[in-house]
């Protein structure tokens, strides 16, 4: 009886399921990378330099001045982090536009994520964002 199973135990694929998953291989890996794994490693990067930044001021002699410091860092911090996600994976969802300017701009300063397909396709010039209110680039 030959041995039916493969690799980790797992079942062998039949020469059906082999041709099936050579026609549609799934995301490349530079597309997985980017989107699944980086997404991950960044977050963990963020909370190990949070973590510095908290263990940097809040040592054992704790002042008042020195926890503002620590307020102070970390907020700027954690902005600093939220604008590197949004530079990387922002989505607009289908009914947001892009403010020309005012508050919402701070929150997301970038139409597209740069590491998504939308972000290639707004770089190369085949997808313009929706803009209220009056256009600076007509201005320029």
């Amino acid at each position: 009886m030959p041995d039916e199973t493969g690799w980790f135990g797992l079942p062998k694929p039949s020469p059906e399921e082999r041709a099936e998953a050579l026609k549609d291989p799934g995301p490349s890996w530079r597309t997985w990378f980017f989107s699944s794994f980086a997404k991950v490693y960044l977050g963990l990067a963020f909370l190990i330099v949070d973590a510095v930044d908290a263990a940097a001021f809040l040592g054992p002699p704790i002042q008042p001045t020195t926890a503002l410091a620590a307020a102070g860092t970390l907020a700027a911090l954690v902005y600093a982090q939220y604008v590197a996600v949004q530079y990387l994976w922002h989505l607009p969802s289908r009914t947001e536009t892009v403010p020309a300017t005012g508050w919402r701009r701070a929150v997301h300063p970038f139409p597209y994520g740069r590491w998504t397909e939308e972000g290639a396709r707004f770089r190369r010039g085949e997808l313009r964002p929706t803009v209220e209110g009056p256009n600076p680039e007509e201005f320029l």
